[in-house]
């Protein structure tokens, strides 16, 4: 070789490794970048599961997330990792890789009607890259998958598309700033390549709060963003429940929870951020001190699913509602609500409930039943006096009777349980009371008829859903004998403002 031919040929190795080095060196910088920078800012929920292949092992051994998978956003989670779980079992290397590396699953929006889910992951080498190719390649994707691949904002994305059992697959990812991003969905991963551009959730104030809080030795993490969480959630429940909660982007700000499995439970424990500049809607419970919940005393055994406010002084909680309404521009609209059941009962129903109020109301659902869904829901309200507040009940009653030209006996009706025990029940001239002095997260409760158990006022949908449960109250087929609810009630916290409690094996009426 001449002189000429070895100095273009030691030309071409130094440029080979000078762009090698800037090659290596550029990505190099981004190895350990945390997968949550490019999580999407508005991402409703984001899953951190710490070790994928643990987690999946541990949920088929445990009761309760059989249970929780029959709801239809659990399902829908474990299918995605029970599936991810399957993929890695054929690929041993890829395994190895992904065993202790944690996998960041974020969840969007797909129009208006579904969401779908964004798969990231942090290197720690630049190799890995490699391995992911291969394993997408001669796994994940089969042999007829149509392969294409573009620049997007400077970053090579590809897209695999095949079928299978007459459906459609595809798989789109890319790598960026030291992050493996993957999904179905193209714009997905470009709004993931777009977010690593910018600031990310790590560099907000508010998930700074939340994520300084998460646990690093448990199963998952669970970040949720309550300005899109409630429109998610309504994705996954029925028409009643979901046009509540999508009143609700301004419940809190941000929640993180920890998620722990065992041999038979499910350990959950978070903290929840409410940025109190914000028009938050938990910021109404600030002036409140944490109650005691005694309301298990009289719902039924069979209740699936319960929500109860515990206020210490419901004047001044309302005061804070009143104000949290106005800074939303919705505080008229309430008033002319209260004002429309005083017109026609005499009574205004949040003076009502100032009066008669002994710190606990709560929406129960009992036993379900798909094809009548309100008839197992329930208004709960604790009073002072029993017989004070039937007294309010038949004044409000006998006034709408007369407004419309009848007794009020002709609103009344008597559940005999037995010869020496019975119950009136009150058809309730307010068919939404929770809704009209709560607000819309009491809406999908109807209250067309009342009674009482006890020290408590209960309202439902029919005379039918009353007498069921003054009947299991009557036999002592209460919350409170409910073994199952015992056993979770004993790790809790005796005192709470807001209080939430289901059987996951019994709500899918939701």
């Amino acid at each position: 070789m001449g002189k000429k031919g070895l100095g273009i040929f030691t030309g071409l190795i130094i440029v080979g490794i000078f762009v090698g080095w800037y090659y290596f060196s550029r990505e190099s910088r981004y190895i350990g970048t945390s997968a949550l920078r490019a999580v999407p800012v508005n991402s409703p929920l984001i899953i951190e599961a710490r070790n994928i292949f643990a987690f999946t092992g541990d949920i088929q051994e445990n009761p309760m997330w059989e249970d929780l998978s029959e709801l239809p956003g659990f399902s829908d989670i474990q299918s995605e990792i029970t599936y991810v779980d399957s993929l890695f079992s054929a690929n041993r290397e890829a395994r190895e890789l992904f065993r202790n590396k944690p996998l960041v699953m974020a969840l969007g929006f797909e129009g208006n009607d579904s969401f779908n889910q964004l798969y990231l992951t942090q290197l720690d080498d630049i190799s890995e890259k490699n391995i992911i190719n291969q394993f997408i390649r001669n796994v994940l994707a089969p042999d007829n998958a149509q392969i294409t691949h573009r620049k997007y904002d400077h970053v090579q994305v590809y897209e695999y598309v095949w079928n299978q059992k007459g459906k459609q697959h595809k798989l789109v990812y890319a790598f960026h700033k030291g992050i493996f991003i993957a999904g179905e969905n193209p714009v997905k991963v470009e709004e993931a390549i777009r977010q690593l551009n910018t600031s990310s959730l790590l560099d907000k104030p508010h998930f700074q709060k939340v994520y300084k809080t998460a646990g690093v030795n448990v199963d998952m993490n669970f970040y949720i963003n309550y300005q899109t969480f409630p429109r998610l959630l309504s994705l996954c429940t029925s028409e009643p429940v979901a046009h509540a909660l999508r009143g609700f982007n301004n419940f809190a700000t941000w929640s993180e929870i920890d998620m722990e499995m065992k041999q038979d439970e499910i350990l959950l424990n978070g903290f929840t951020y409410s940025d109190d500049s914000v028009n938050n809607y938990q910021n109404i419970f600030l002036h409140q001190q944490p109650q005691k919940f005694r309301m298990e005393e009289v719902l039924p055994s069979e209740t699936s699913f319960l929500l109860s406010f515990n206020l210490s002084n419901p004047s001044v909680f309302f005061k804070d509602y009143e104000k949290y309404l106005d800074r939303d521009g919705k505080y008229y609209a309430y008033e002319n609500k209260l004002s429309a059941v005083k017109k026609s009962t005499g009574v205004n129903p949040q003076e009502m409930v100032k009066k008669l109020m002994d710190r606990e109301i709560a929406m129960v659902y009992t036993r379900g039943n798909p094809s009548q869904p309100d008839e197992n829901r329930f208004l709960v309200m604790r009073t002072h006096s029993k017989s004070q507040a039937e007294k309010t009940i038949r004044e409000m009653v006998g006034h709408w009777a007369r407004v419309n030209g009848k007794s009020l006996n002709d609103y009344v009706r008597t559940y005999h349980v037995d010869k020496q025990t019975a119950y009136p029940i009150y058809n309730m001239p307010v068919d939404n009371f929770g809704e009209r002095v709560f607000g819309p997260i009491f809406r999908p409760v109807p209250t067309r008829y009342v009674s009482f158990v006890g020290n408590y006022m209960v309202m439902g949908d029919s005379y039918r859903s009353l007498s069921g449960f003054i009947k299991d109250y009557v036999l002592q087929e209460v919350l409170k004998n409910n073994i199952r609810y015992q056993e979770f009630s004993d790790r809790l916290s005796q005192r709470c403002n807001f209080y939430m409690w289901f059987s996951p094996g019994s709500i899918a009426v939701f």
